[in-house]
């Protein structure tokens, strides 16, 4: 039997479109390059600005002489103020530290140091220290070597020298004034206590030398009638007072006050000094009346004194007188023989 055809239907057939999605194509970033520019615009733009700078040279600013620093090829000059005015000034010679024109240190161009004080001859205080074993703060610790105010210098252990013998200065009866060389004679002294060439009878007190390791009254420094003497020839001495003050500039002013007119005001806040931190009084040494500070100083050993050894070891001459407890050690060569005073 035949099949009954079915009933064409229409199919809608429904179109879905596809969504495409594009990618971009992002474009590459060049840093490096931008750098490059970047770099380019801002040198560009600096060399610009530095084209337009106007500079303005000042006028010289004239400063007061007491604050004034200068410097030339030759000199140079420094202040500096606080509690006290120090200057330091450094030229050919050196350079030199000073406090109102006394000078505390030189370092002079050849290496030598020298220290200086307004303080007065004394053994209150001390130009040079020196301590091992100290804790941070510089305290404590053991003081092995000091120069003091007075010159005296102090060791923990000794000196070491290349000399030998224990010397003092002599004046010689003639002056010596021809200059002879007489370093190896032995000497002997006159009734006045100056010295002469030993001779068959008398007593021998010592040899002449050019140098050795101590050295006594050798009057390097100082005329002999420089202070005023006591009976036992020490030095007289006097009480003093010192006097300081803040001034205005806030500089401190020190000074003795006897040296003040009387008719000197002296500041409120002026402080007087009687004594040291022992309480003990202050003494300094008197000058003698008749001493010229400005006559010029010759050292003994130019106005015909000697360096005579008195004890240790020595190098004489042949065929000198010696005194019996003196002890030979050696003959040095056919001239010179050793010996030690004793």
């Amino acid at each position: 039997m035949p099949r009954a055809k079915k009933s064409a239907t229409k199919t809608e057939k429904k179109v879905v479109a596809k969504k495409t999605v594009k990618k971009k194509n992002e474009p590459k970033i060049d840093l490096e390059a931008i750098k490059e520019e970047l770099r380019k615009e801002i040198q560009e733009q600096i060399q610009e600005a530095i084209l337009n700078i106007e500079i303005e040279v000042p006028e010289p600013v004239v400063q007061a002489p007491a604050k004034q620093t200068e410097a030339t090829l030759n000199r140079s000059t420094l202040t500096l103020e606080g509690k006290k005015r120090y200057t330091f000034v450094s030229d050919l010679d050196g350079l030199v530290i000073s406090e109102l024109d006394k000078n505390l240190l030189t370092l002079s161009n050849t290496g030598a140091i020298g220290v200086g004080t307004k303080a007065p001859n004394s053994n209150r205080f001390n130009f040079i220290t020196a301590k091992s074993d100290t804790v941070e703060d510089g305290k404590n610790g053991l003081e092995v070597f000091k120069v003091d105010g007075e010159g005296s210098v102090h060791t923990e252990t000794g000196y070491f020298s290349n000399s030998t013998g224990y010397a003092e200065l002599f004046e010689w009866a003639d002056g010596n004034q021809k200059n002879e060389e007489r370093i190896g004679l032995t000497v002997t002294l006159n009734a006045e206590g100056k010295l002469v060439v030993a001779d068959e009878g008398d007593t021998v007190v010592g040899v002449v030398v050019e140098n050795a390791a101590v050295i006594g009254d050798a009057g390097w420094n100082a005329w002999e009638d420089k202070y005023q003497l006591q009976e036992n020839q020490n030095p007289k001495t006097k009480k003093y007072k010192i006097v300081e003050w803040v001034d205005d500039e806030g500089i401190l002013q020190s000074y003795y006050l006897s040296s003040l007119s009387k008719e000197f005001a002296l500041p409120e806040d002026a402080i007087i000094y009687e004594t040291y931190e022992d309480g003990s009084d202050m003494h300094l040494k008197v000058f003698n009346e008749v001493f010229d500070i400005d006559r010029p100083f010759i050292p003994k050993l130019k106005r015909g004194w000697a360096v005579v050894v008195l004890v240790g070891r020595v190098n004489m001459w042949k065929g000198q007188l010696v005194e019996k407890h003196w002890f030979k050690i050696s003959d040095i060569n056919d001239d010179i023989e050793q010996w030690i005073l004793r």
